[in-house]
């Protein structure tokens, strides 16, 4: 089990560092013609030191992410710590916070170092060190006490799945599978909600007001079932110089939000273009992409109820993870730790084809976009967007289809001239 997850690990370090080389690669070679008009050579330079800049700040964090699962996987440090706790709660609740906390000094250092070294450097930061510092540790507080909360819920469930189990029939146990999905998809929505709260708390969010521009919006929508009628402005230049706008949706909740750069700095009609591509995420159909994912999931379900009828071999599991990393007791943070690692190369399929729905998706919102009229607008918006944030416009085509849940600009702007000759 741990050298198996520890060839996972190397695996990912390998897999990282062959898709940085082969990006690498792509930038030397010339724009597409497509695409070569959206940076000069000045600027062209200027995205090359930045992206390399990135490159290296990534392979640092590999490097030293890699070596810190390898010596928590090799190392008696889960033993040792296991030794502290008097119970499976506080065992797991002892090492989520020590491990949490070492990944937190180390993620925060690349964060901070990324925002007000590189982004800083190439005038891509905004952000003030206070606001910075809030936003990590109020993050950092979300999460940990969302993984606590979760963790508990789980280690109770364990503990106490063979007394729930034993002689269950078979329609009880589906009827258990579908209160335990249930129950954490409520949670799962909970979760959602207040980390929205945190984002209206984060930003100030004013609405957009009523006008031409109010009024074309909501013209676009006309024949959506559930049109949207929340259009929300928000600061963003107090935290970068990114543009955005996006579409919520979240059970009730319908809203557009828009950042402050945009309305600033773009024309109606590149807004008006933006916003059609939204518009055509709430006109998508479910097509056979989608049944497929949700058989997928229907799948993994019914394994969740095979497991819950066959309680036996999650004890096995668990006792094996005992046994592999020598614990005194069991601790069930270790079993949440190498469980995602052996499942590693499922997951990593299933994300490929994720990522081909959801690239498929975008282009069928770009198409929406298209016909209401604003294909040039698009292209247009889409260029000034990669000049100004430094994008990279021509991925190599491995990488867009292995790490990619958007199209590369060179292919996105490609549909977009095809869809506009077909008009």
């Amino acid at each position: 089990m741990i050298v198996f997850s520890c060839i996972i690990v190397i695996l990912q370090l390998l897999y990282e560092i062959w898709l940085l080389k082969i990006t690498r690669n792509q930038r030397l070679k010339p724009l597409p013609a497509d695409v070569a008009d959206i940076y000069d050579t000045g600027r062209y330079r200027k995205f090359l030191a930045y992206q390399n800049a990135l490159d290296r700040q990534s392979v640092q964090s590999l490097w030293v992410s890699t070596i810190f699962s390898l010596v928590l996987l090799c190392s008696p440090v889960f033993r040792w710590i296991s030794g502290w706790g008097t119970n499976v709660y506080s065992r797991c609740l002892l090492t989520l916070v020590g491990i949490g906390l070492i990944e937190f000094v180390i993620s925060t250092w690349f964060s901070y170092q990324r925002t007000f070294v590189i982004d800083e450097q190439y005038q891509m930061n905004t952000m003030t060190r206070k606001k910075f510092w809030k936003d990590t540790i109020v993050d950092a507080l979300f999460d940990l006490i969302g993984e606590s909360f979760l963790y508990v819920l789980i280690i109770y469930g364990l503990e106490h799945l063979t007394g729930w189990t034993a002689g269950m029939p078979v329609r009880s146990v589906l009827m258990t599978a579908c209160l335990i999905v249930l129950l954490f998809f409520l949670i799962a929505v909970l979760f959602s909600w207040i980390s929205w709260q945190m984002m209206r708390h984060r930003y100030t969010f004013h609405e957009l007001p009523d006008g031409p521009l109010r009024q074309r919006i909501i013209e676009m929508m006309a024949g959506i079932r559930r049109p949207v009628k929340k259009i929300e402005i928000y600061d963003e230049s107090k935290r970068s110089t990114r543009k955005n706008a996006f579409l919520l949706k979240f059970l009730w909740i319908r809203q557009f939000g828009i950042a402050d750069n945009f309305i600033k700095e773009n024309s109606e009609r590149e807004l008006l273009a933006v916003l059609g591509h939204e518009i055509g995420h709430l006109k998508h159909k479910k097509n056979i992409l989608n049944f497929i994912k949700y058989f997928i999931w229907v799948f993994c379900f019914l394994i969740f109820v095979w497991l819950l009828a066959h309680v036996q071999i999650v004890e096995l599991f668990l006792i094996d993870v005992m046994h592999a990393f020598n614990l005194p007791a069991m601790n069930y943070y270790v079993v949440f730790y190498i469980l995602p690692l052996l499942l590693e190369p499922l997951q990593f399929a299933y994300q490929i084809f994720s990522n081909y729905v959801s690239r498929k998706e975008e282009y069928e919102a770009d198409r929406c976009s298209v016909d209401f009229g604003y294909g040039p607008e698009l292209i247009m918006t889409f260029k000034e967007l990669s000049e100004d944030e430094l994008v990279d416009v021509n991925p190599d085509d491995r990488v867009e289809f292995l790490e990619y849940d958007h199209p590369g600009m060179h292919h996105r702007i490609q549909a977009i001239e095809r869809r506009m000759k077909e008009m």
